[in-house]
């Protein structure tokens, strides 16, 4: 049986998160978006590891793909997020992100606008330089990059949920797919799939209301086991810095 102390804690959580989606209830579109994501990223920062830290703003790699505007980014303690000032939009290199969250307010009829950024986030791959090893036990970070959804409102049935993730993991190359989770509030909900190689490699869970909490733990532990990935060598950078025109010697 789960901890009392950690059901009580997460319940307190949802119920932080759905206040959220309420308060932004009366405001316009892109006023709605902002307030739901930041509370989003303030729940999620407080539950990780503190050596993690949670931005928003686009993602790209060393192949010319971005990922658009993303709601929250989990960053390695030692990646890269650029920003002038400390609540902007941060450009975040790939090989930084350790997952992204995106949130919607109603899954079920926002879900097309989840499957075309989830292509965005796909198409993103990793280069680092040298080769990618296991430090111990803990392994590097996978090429592609995790995407974890968060909604308000989803679907009642389990078969629908896990119908919809796996949609969500066939934006991935079918040989490259890394842990993709969908989390929803009311009713509560958790679906996750991975890889062929992946532990666990599928599951899908309605929950009654009583155990709410559950969904956002089982994803928050998820994330902290996410977090432990090591960057065990720099992005390729010379990938990243290509001159139009070779540098003039003085």
């Amino acid at each position: 049986m789960t901890h009392s102390t950690l059901r009580t804690f997460f319940s307190g959580a949802v119920d932080a998160l759905r206040s959220g989606y309420v308060q932004s209830a009366g405001s316009s579109s892109s006023s709605a978006g902002g307030l739901r994501e930041a509370r989003l990223r303030k729940v999620i920062k407080q539950i990780l590891p503190p050596n993690v830290s949670v931005h928003h703003g686009d993602i790209i790699d060393a192949a010319e793909h971005a990922s658009g505007q993303l709601d929250g980014v989990l960053v390695h303690p030692f990646g890269t997020s650029l920003k002038v000032d400390e609540d902007d939009p941060g450009v975040i290199l790939a090989e930084s992100a350790i997952a992204v969250l995106e949130s919607k307010s109603t899954l079920t009829s926002q879900w097309s606008e989840v499957l075309e950024k989830a292509r965005k986030v796909a198409s993103l791959q990793r280069q680092y330089q040298g080769f990618n090893v296991y430090f111990g036990s803990i392994p590097v970070a996978p090429n592609r990059i995790p995407l974890h959804v968060i909604g308000n409102v989803g679907w009642q049935k389990a078969e629908t949920l896990a119908a919809k993730v796996q949609e969500l993991a066939a934006c991935y190359p079918a040989d490259d797919v890394p842990l993709v989770t969908v989390v929803q509030l009311s009713p509560p909900g958790i679906a996750y799939h991975q890889g062929p190689n992946g532990k666990p490699p599928f599951g899908a869970n309605i929950s009654p209301e009583v155990h709410r909490w559950d969904p956002l733990m089982r994803l928050c532990f998820l994330l902290t086991d996410a977090s432990r990935t090591v960057l065990m060598s720099s992005p390729a950078w010379e990938k990243y810095l290509k001159y139009d025109a070779p540098l003039e010697s003085e």
